[in-house]
């Protein structure tokens, strides 16, 4: 028998897009279309639409300049990614982006389709001694293909990074026992959690090993080590052996990029640290707005940025 569509939920949807899905619907599995065959589909397949130069060209920048941060920058740029709303004008830039370059309309971008895309500003080209580097950065789990979480997290602006209600957001993100302290063991876990599905295990192992060598150059302690790190210093005048990774120390680590004005950064850090703790007030003034955490990433969230073709309607 035919599939019967309610005609309430599917009115707008057009004929194609009833039958394609009426063909997966199929009882016998080898009467069902590949996943090819589906891909070849007009309804799945994107409509090509023009994005601005200067905003493909500001990707292709920041993807640059965040190429060269450390493992800890690039899982905080993916934790942002991943909390950023479909709507949010930096998710919508990269779809624009990805519709534009995707020449066989897969919703995916392969190194030809990239390096198409960089050739378009020479400038950026000639600056890029390995464009192919820059591509496996961006690909986490080295399919050879972008999807859009990964352009999204490369490509993030150095000014959004720098906002502190989006670190306050990727902050509790990262802090899974909500005690207000970063501990190595978490950072570690929201790797797990975030990489896992996308790595295969020997990748993931490498990748929290550095993580795990980037956290102890900044004397981050572990779960059992912030649990005892108190208790064993003693006189409240001894140094911490150990460096306490609140939300002031967080956003210190964050935006710090130069040297230039480090002096002031560590003072405004230690003056914010000092008003939260005695005051009870929050010059970030973020902790107050408390609101739905987008966290732990689901699937909805990574593949919903996908603007309906005109075929789609």
């Amino acid at each position: 028998e035919g599939i019967e569509f309610d005609d309430v939920i599917w009115a707008q949807i057009s004929s194609k897009g009833r039958d394609i899905v009426a063909s997966m619907l199929r009882i016998v599995p080898r009467l069902r279309p590949s996943p090819a065959a589906l891909l070849r589909s007009p309804w799945l397949r994107l409509s090509r639409v023009g994005a601005p130069g200067q905003t493909v060209r500001g990707l292709y920048r920041n993807a640059m300049l965040n190429m060269r941060e450390s493992q800890f920058k690039k899982l905080l740029y993916r934790v942002i990614a991943e909390q950023l709303y479909k709507d949010h004008a930096h998710m919508t830039s990269v779809a624009e982006t990805i519709i534009a370059l995707d020449k066989n309309s897969d919703g995916l971008l392969d190194y030809g389709e990239f390096i198409e895309g960089l050739r378009k500003f020479p400038d950026l080209l000639d600056a890029i001694p390995d464009p192919v580097s820059l591509f496996e950065v961006i690909d986490r789990n080295g399919s050879g293909l972008l999807d859009c979480m990964e352009l999204a997290a490369a490509t993030l602006p150095l000014k959004l990074t720098r906002e502190p209600k989006i670190l306050w957001n990727a902050f509790r993100a990262f802090d899974r026992a909500a005690d207000g302290i970063l501990t190595l063991d978490e950072v570690v876990e929201t790797a797990r959690l975030l990489e896992g599905p996308v790595l295969s295990p020997p990748q993931l192992d490498e990748l929290v090993e550095v993580l795990g060598a980037e956290m102890e150059s900044l004397r981050m302690a572990s779960d059992g080590e912030a649990a005892t790190a108190d208790r064993s210093q003693g006189g409240a005048c001894r140094p911490r052996r150990y460096r306490q990774i609140d939300f002031e120390e967080f956003v210190f680590l964050c935006t710090v990029h130069e040297k230039n004005g480090l002096c002031g950064k560590i003072m405004q850090k230690e003056v914010f640290r000092i008003v939260h703790s005695c005051a009870d007030y929050d010059l970030h003034r973020v902790r107050a707005k408390v609101g739905p955490l987008q966290w732990p990433p689901s699937d909805e969230n990574a593949a919903a940025w996908v603007a309906p073709s005109d075929e789609n309607a």
